[in-house]
């Protein structure tokens, strides 16, 4: 589950903040060997000496998963030109049944239905509500290029519906925490790469060390210690982790039934996310479900074509402006930065760079006047950019299927020394609804772009305006931020 954004923009790791962030990794790994001492138990010689076939590996399962979720902590936010750290608390509750489907020997697909997936978020005292819609309860897990990507079978989900299911400790990658070879009680193993990313749902690891240790035996259930200390980043914003908990596994059908972790996370502001410095908890319990159960068909019956290639619109996500009047589909590099009666602002980030920035604006109503020309929209570019244009590249007018007159110009140009790409395009329907969209990126990143201008725009929804509400402002995630360079 993803913390909230109100706002953020980039920042400059300095020289100090590396020295800073190698005393905070050493005072973590310090803290968790202390952790493991206190841990330790006597062992009974029969105990000590059994071998215990747990070996990792993706395994067929039914099962009903609830978790609970809990976080506290600051957010870091740019609001109105100045840095502020906002109080955060999260509760967070999902229920779900869920089929485990192994693909390959290193990889599983998880078939699941919601039957509740809800959190109240509070920050700065300000209190909303998150939940999954109705009709993006059926969810699978896996199927993409990353393997672990969560997506709606019935269409593309919202970016909050994603943030409120896409949770550290996800169910579907408890394989990944087995070791490689039958463990006894007092043996320990490190998590690989895979794991730790899967685990803490990072984009990217550059140092970590979490160490799982066999702890007891009752019954047919282990338990397993988990520990240690994670250096990544998500959307392009550099985070520090801490962890401790446990989990245990069931003998009898070899993998995991319940997961208790607390995890310590200080994340950089990024592009287009706020920072935070917050404690998060999470408890998940999984309970084995008979193939005839009733609960158990709406997944058991959902066909493989549904996930092993999944259409490349399902893993998109769906953006519905507050009061904008559209609505446009994006794929998951882009994150809104903005959403204001004014403007909607998206940004995308890829491998932490900043690629590029949307600008969406619903128009005013032309009423009964007639739609732009080329010609107006190239004066208007050329207004707009001032002294920073240099040239038209390419042009283009249609009407589409949907009956909306398009128009669309991209400039090249420079602003202090740095050669950019701005698209404009102007949508207009048949009733008066009109929209611009401006996306604006340095000339380098234009093969990481592809058709995205094209893909916003063929995907825009024209709708009625929202009236004026009292409550827009709850709805404002950041104040109008500085242009991309």
């Amino acid at each position: 589950m993803a913390v909230p954004q109100p706002g953020t923009r980039g920042k400059q790791i300095t020289d100090q903040q590396h020295l800073q962030r190698r005393q905070f990794l050493r005072y973590l790994a310090l803290g968790s060997s202390s952790w493991y001492l206190s841990q330790a138990q006597p062992l009974a010689g029969g105990e000590a000496a059994a071998q215990h076939n747990i070996v990792r590996k993706p395994r067929p399962a039914l099962q009903t998963v609830a978790v609970q979720i809990s976080v506290n902590g600051q957010l870091r936010a740019d609001l109105a030109e100045t840095q502020q750290e906002l109080p955060l608390r999260v509760d967070g509750r999902l229920k779900y049944v869920e089929q485990l489907r192994p693909a390959t020997t290193n990889r599983l697909t998880a078939i699941r239905h919601y039957e509740r997936a809800e959190a109240e978020i509070e920050i700065a005292q300000q209190l909303t509500q998150s939940r999954l819609a109705a009709d993006h309860r059926h969810i699978i897990c896996g199927g993409g290029d990353r393997g672990d990507e969560l997506f709606a079978a019935q269409g593309p989900l919202t970016r909050d519906e994603l943030d409120l299911i896409d949770i550290p400790g996800n169910s579907a990658q408890w394989w990944r925490l087995l070791p490689t070879k039958p463990v006894k009680v007092g043996d320990a193993w490190f998590l690989d790469r895979a794991a730790v990313k899967a685990l803490l749902r990072l984009e990217a690891i550059s140092k970590w060390a979490v160490r799982c240790k066999l702890q007891a035996v009752a019954g047919q259930s282990l338990s397993v210690a988990i520990a240690g200390t994670v250096e990544g980043a998500a959307g392009g914003a550099a985070s520090q982790i801490r962890i401790d908990g446990s989990f245990q596994v069931d003998l009898k059908l070899q993998q995991v039934a319940e997961l208790k972790l607390r995890i310590w996370e200080d994340r950089q502001m990024g592009h287009a996310q706020p920072g935070f410095k917050i404690e998060a908890q999470v408890h998940a319990i999984a309970n084995p479900l008979a193939d005839s159960s009733p609960a158990a068909k709406v997944v058991t019956e959902t066909p493989s074509s549904e996930f092993h290639t999944p259409q490349d619109d399902l893993l998109l996500l769906s953006f519905q402006a507050s009061q904008g009047g559209f609505q446009l589909l994006h794929d998951r590099r882009w994150r809104v930065l903005a959403d204001t009666p004014e403007v909607s602002i998206l940004r995308c980030v890829q491998r932490g760079q900043l690629v590029a920035q949307a600008n969406v604006s619903r128009l005013a109503d032309r009423g009964n006047k007639p739609v732009w020309t080329p010609t107006q929209l190239e004066k208007k570019v050329r207004t707009s950019l001032g002294d920073k244009f240099t040239r038209i590249v390419d042009s283009e007018q249609r009407q589409d299927g949907r009956g909306y007159r398009i128009l669309r110009i991209r400039a090249a140009g420079a602003a202090e020394d740095v050669k950019l790409l701005w698209t404009y395009w102007y949508l207009a329907d048949r009733q008066g609804g009109q929209v611009s969209l401006v996306i604006t990126h340095e000339q380098k990143h234009a093969a990481l772009l592809a058709d995205t201008d094209r893909s916003f725009a063929d995907s825009v929804r024209i709708s009625a305006r929202v009236a004026d509400d009292p409550r827009t402002q709850a709805n404002v995630r950041a104040t109008r931020p500085t242009a991309v360079k």
